[in-house]
Parts: C-alpha cells; structure tokens; sequence
C-alpha cells in the first residue's frame, strides 16, 4: 500500500517533481493509494492502476491538472474524498461496479468532464461531488441512489439532461445551483423536500416535473431561494386527472388520467347523448357558463368538465325522482299521474317544477283547487275541535298552476276508466327543486309549513307530517309509508317555541260534497243553505232538486234520482 500523508508536504518531495513527474507506474501489488499521494501532481499525464487496486485516498490526486483520463479497476470498492478534486483536464474515467459511495467533492472542479456512468452499486452522491463540472452535460443516477448531498452539481453549466430516481426524499441546499443548461427537470414523488437556492440561477429551467399530485406537490417543503433567478415562463408541473360529469343525463365519458398540470391538453371525448336534451358542450362548471376549449386550454390540475344540456323534451312521471338544481327552459315538458277508479271523488296531491294552464278539457275529468288556508273549525259559527280544516277554492280553465306550488285536484267519473293521465306543457321553463318550505298558513297557536317532494320521502318518529292519502289527509309519523315524487307534505310547528303533536285530524273544506269536506252532522244542521242544497258529482251547485235522472249530492250525501 501507499502510505498516507497527513498534508502534501509530509511527503518530502521537492515541488520540481509535482511539475516534472509526467508518467507513475504502481507496482502491481499495490492495493492502496493513500491520503494526499499525488497531491497537486500538476505535471501528471499517465499513471497505472494496477487490478489489485482496491481503494483511493482523499486528495489522492487532487490538482493533478493535466491528467487527461484515468482507468480505474473492476476491484476498486473506494474512492476519498476529493480524490480527483481540481483535475481540469480529466475527460473521461470510469467507475467500477463495486463502489458504493461518491464522496464529497470526488470530482469537484473536473471542467473537462462531459460525461460519466454511475454503476448502480452507488447508494450516495456526496456533497459538491460533482461541484464545478463545468462541462458535464449529462449523468446518470441509478435507482438505488438514496442521497444527493448539498452542492452535488453547483456550477455544472451545461448540463442539460438528469434524471432523479425515485429513491430520492430530498434535493439538498444548492444542488443544481447555477445549473444554467438545465430547461427541465422531473422529480419523483418520493421527494418531500427541497433545499435552500436548490435550483437558484438555473437560468434557463422554465418545466419542473413532478411525478405526484397537486396535494403531494404542494406539500413539499421548499426552502429559501428554491427557485431564485429562473425564467419568468417557469412552470411546475404536478400529475393530474380531468372527471367528465354528465351533469344528470346520458353517460359521463372516462376519466383522463396522469395528464401533465399547466401542460397537458384534454382530449375530447365523443359526445354524451341523452333522449330529448341537446347538448351543447363541456365547462368548467355545472352551471354551463364557461365552456372547455379543446384545442386551446390548458389543463391547470385537477378538474371536472361539466356537459351542458339544451332539454327539449322531458317526461315526469310518478317513478321519476326531479333532481335539476338550475332552471332551464324546455320545447316540452310533460307530467304523466297514474290514476285509478278509487280515485274518483278523492283530493289528491298537484306539485310539479313548471307552469301549468288549465285547460277546459282537463277540467272535464278532474276539479283543481288552490290552497286559500287553515283554520281550527270550519266556520267561525262552529267550535274550534281537534279537526284541521284545510280550505281550498276550485279554479277554472285558464288557470295557472304555478311551478314548484302546492294544489289540489280530485278526479271525476269522466276518468273513472283511465289508468293515467298526462298534463304536457310547450316552451316551458322548468324550476330548479326547491326544499324549503314553499307555502305557510297558520292558525291561532300552530304553523303549518308545506313541502314538496321531488323523490320518495319517508317520515321518522322525530319528523311525522300529513300527507294527502286515499281517504283524506292522513298522518305520517313512521318509515312504512312512502310519499312519491311531485306531491306535497305538511310540517307543522307551534307558535310559540313549544313541543307541539300532530293530534289534530287534518281536513279538505271546499264545501261542495261531504267526502270533501268531510262536513259533520254538527255543521250540516248549522249550515241551512248547504243542508237545502243539491249538487252535481262534478261539484257544481244546483238550483234546486234535478228533474232528469242521475246521481247527485243532497244533504253531504249521494243520492239517485230515477
């Protein structure tokens, strides 16, 4: 072995041999080089490293101007500190597989240096390793590399291509300072920190790559300077996935996935179709305001395109739940009711998110009525009781129902043998849901706050209401009962902050038949006009007692005429 020196000087050479000495033969049993052997050996243009070479020393040949290359053996496992620190001249050399370790400033100041392979038996880049490579344009850092010291490649000019594997946590203080070659640079995801002045002066880095999210990225930890004195067109660049949301019609196309943020242009899906709606393109909103320009924008991180739709034809009906949280405007709208013979002569629930007109061929099957209010008895001559009365006023054809509003309509024999029904409505405009309450009426200690219903609705023991039934208005107070879409419920709350029940039976008043108005005994004795009175099935007052033959309403009650 060669015998390490403490300083060059304790080597005892004349300073004539650093510049005369051109050529060093090592003997080939020699399997060390010490600490400071050829120190400043600026002469030096060949030298031997035998194969029994298994490690150099710190400063080994550090200064050694003009060594022009060097061919280290397959048996060197070690390489000191600074071993080749100050070679200018050093152009080529190779490292053998079995050393692990670059020690700081190994080829510090190598400005001849353009390139160099890095076994994959490295684990660790030591600081300033490669500090003042000038002329290095491109290395290879293989995967098993954990470590990248500080200054590891400050000053190297002209590199202009490196690739950061993913066993890497850190870029340390001033790695790639001054690194003016570089215009990108890609970081892995396993990087969670970069150091002070990392990138600073790199004055011509305008892509930064990062192999992670947007969250990822933003949660690295960036030191002082990080990226100082680079361009103004710097861009980083995180990965990043566009959803497509179909915005409740048709299919959404497939999700575009590690598109490059701030880089990446989306690539436009075949258009959604939906029966009766129009679509009119991709935003960035659900709202449709801004729309995605394909050709032209940028993908800023992650994102959600929204399809837009023009609905020109659309059907309700009593299975299909209303979800439009916007208003819009159709060509036609249409809502189809189911109906039933039992529901003659029965009030039944009208909700619906448009503007309806009656017609006069409507109103030869069903009567509708609005909502007027409620009271506690169903005249002020007549005793507040534990009934609820709920008046209510038929309207004409011509009419209109207005969206989102809660009415009330009952079937006539003229639709006695239909099994449905449909209301359809042209150059409408459909109303977004509304789920607050959308009419109020109280009486002297309670309120009572009506609801519509856009999907099935069930009540809870802690959230009863009244909901028109078969026979009537009926309490619901469990989760065995459903409330179908487009139909109305009623909350009641009392007045004054206190607990209030849902004892009080719930009533139609539109005084015209006894299973609409439910009109007792009480009422028909105090009431002569209605006691006297007779009325067609249909509702309509009469003058008097009918001569023709037919069934009518004399007393609260059917009765034939034959």
């Amino acid at each position: 072995a060669m015998a390490d020196y403490t300083t060059p000087e304790a080597r005892g050479w004349a300073s004539e041999v650093y510049y005369a000495c051109r050529e060093v033969i090592i003997w080939p049993e020699v399997t060390t080089i010490g600490k400071n052997a050829f120190y400043n050996f600026r002469g030096l243009q060949v030298i031997n490293i035998p194969d029994a070479m298994t490690s150099i020393g710190e400063n080994a040949f550090y200064g050694c101007l003009s060594l022009p290359s060097i061919s280290l053996p397959d048996g060197l496992t070690n390489i000191g500190k600074a071993a080749f620190s100050g070679c200018t001249n050093l152009g080529s050399i190779n490292i053998p597989d079995n050393v692990t370790i670059i020690n700081d400033e190994t080829f510090y100041g190598c400005s001849n240096l353009t390139t160099i392979s890095i076994p994959s038996s490295v684990t660790s880049l030591g600081s300033g390793a490669f500090e003042g490579c000038s002329n290095l344009t491109s290395i290879s850092i293989p995967s098993n590399v954990v470590n990248i010291g500080s200054r590891a490649f400050y000053g190297c000019s002209r590199l202009s291509v490196i690739n950061i594997p993913a066993s890497i946590i850190a870029i340390n203080d001033e790695t790639f300072y001054g690194c003016s070659g570089l215009t990108r640079i890609n970081l892995p995801n396993s990087v969670t920190s970069i150091g002070n002045s990392a990138f600073q002066y790199c004055s011509n880095l305008t892509n930064l790559y990062y192999e992670g999210s947007q969250a990822q990225w933003y949660a690295v930890t960036k030191g002082t300077n990080w990226k100082s004195n680079v361009p103004s067109s710097f861009k980083e660049h995180w990965r990043c996935n566009v959803t497509f949301d179909a915005n409740g019609h048709g299919a959404a196309p497939s999700v575009q996935t590690n598109l490059w943020s701030n880089e990446a242009k989306v690539t436009k899906p075949s258009d959604p179709t939906c029966e009766g709606c129009e679509f009119q393109g991709w935003h960035t909103d659900a709202a449709g305001t801004t729309p995605w320009d394909f050709a032209n924008d940028i993908v800023p991180g992650n994102m959600t395109l929204y399809a837009k739709w023009k609905i020109t034809n659309i059907a309700l009906a009593d299975n299909s739940p209303y979800n439009y949280t916007g208003d819009f405007q159709v060509d036609f709208v249409s809502y189809t009711r189911t109906l039933s013979s039992s529901f003659v002569g029965k009030h039944l629930p009208w909700f619906v998110p448009f503007d309806y007109t009656l017609t006069a061929e409507d109103l030869q099957k069903f009567n509708f009525y609005k909502i007027n209010m409620i009271a506690n008895s169903p005249s002020p001559d007549v005793e507040a009781s534990n009934q609820i009365w709920v008046f209510i006023t038929r309207i004409d054809a011509g009419t209109v129902l207005h969206a989102n509003m809660p009415y009330v309509f009952k079937p006539l024999e003229a639709a006695s043998s239909l099994a449905s029904y449909t209301f359809a409505s042209t150059n409408a405009t459909l109303k977004a849901k509304d789920t607050g309450v959308i009419l109020k009426t109280e009486t002297a200690e309670d309120i009572y706050s009506f609801y519509g219903t856009y999907e099935n609705t069930k009540p809870a023991a802690s959230d009863p209401f009244y909901y028109i039934s078969g026979s009537g208005i009926s309490l619901a107070d469990n989760g065995n009962i459903t409330i179908g879409p487009y139909r109305w419920i009623v909350r009641k709350t009392n007045k004054y902050g206190d607990s209030t029940s849902y004892v009080h039976e719930m009533k139609f008043l539109d005084g015209e038949e006894d299973d609409a108005t439910s009109l007792n005994e009480e009422l028909r004795k105090k009431n002569e006009d209605l006691s006297g009175s007779w009325y067609s099935l249909d509702g309509l007052k009469l003058l008097g007692k009918p001569a023709q033959k037919g069934i009518y309403i004399h007393n609260g009650k059917k009765e034939a005429i034959r």
